[in-house]
């Protein structure tokens, strides 16, 4: 899969006209008939409409059973199958929960097939990818066999924490899956201590009011924001304010 990825890199992608259908269809048939039309869908692609009917769908939960039945949509699953080896990296964390959301039966071959691919690419994935994975195992699907994923994703962020360079990396994947595992959240209160710098008044504010919702006393990361809300020339709002209290 590496020298997909690569490829992508070093080549810049052309969209093309089915990728505009796909972001502007505002109907689950929409998408399906892409599946009998004129366009010949690529592993990406019908990655793609899978993420956009969960999304679409999401708001009318009742029609899911009906779109599961459909035949443009088992196609669709064949050709993601088939081909899914190919699907880029950020596609594929954003697939998984799709397929969650929508209720494919945990049974189904074209979703054991996508969570052993998230095995398989788990060592290459990013850091942010492994936390959106992780995130969707803990919070769309509650089945034996995701759960088995999830601690294998959790696993692989408490091993591979130091990756994280970034303030607001490290802040979103401490609100997404900190709470799931005590040994990632202490590495990732660490990482907040060398990085601590570089947050913005928002982001110092977030990472206090989850330290308080998880009733955590971690005093060298309280001591650091606090002297970086002190000394920065940080224009605190009120909401801000409030938070900060709160936490305190």
């Amino acid at each position: 899969m590496e020298p997909v990825e690569k490829e992508r890199a070093s080549t810049p992608y052309i969209e093309k006209q089915v990728d505009h259908l796909i972001k502007k269809a505002t109907r689950p048939e929409e998408l399906l008939e892409l599946l009998g039309g004129s366009h010949d869908l690529d592993s990406n692609q019908a990655a793609m409409v899978l993420i956009r009917l969960s999304h679409l769908l999401s708001e009318k939960p009742e029609d899911k059973g009906l779109l599961i039945q459909d035949a443009h949509f088992h196609q669709l699953l064949c050709l993601l199958n088939s081909q899914i080896a190919s699907v880029w990296h950020g596609t594929l964390s954003k697939l998984l929960g799709s397929l969650y959301a929508l209720g494919i039966p945990k049974a189904s071959k074209e979703l054991q097939s996508v969570e052993q691919e998230v095995r398989w690419r788990m060592r290459k994935l990013k850091y942010k990818h492994l936390a959106f994975l992780a995130e969707s195992c803990a919070t769309l699907s509650q089945e034996q066999h995701s759960q088995e994923l999830l601690a294998e994703l959790l696993t692989h962020l408490e091993r591979r924490w130091t990756e994280i360079e970034d303030s607001h990396t490290l802040v979103t994947v401490m609100m997404k899956v900190g709470h799931l595992s005590e040994p990632l959240m202490n590495r990732l209160e660490d990482k907040c201590l060398e990085l601590v710098e570089h947050f913005g008044p928002n982001e110092l504010r977030k990472v206090l009011v989850m330290l308080a919702a998880q009733s955590r006393r971690s005093v060298p990361l309280l001591r650091a924001i606090s002297y970086h809300l002190v000394q920065k020339p940080f224009s605190l709002t009120k909401d801000v304010l409030l938070d900060v209290a709160y936490a305190y």
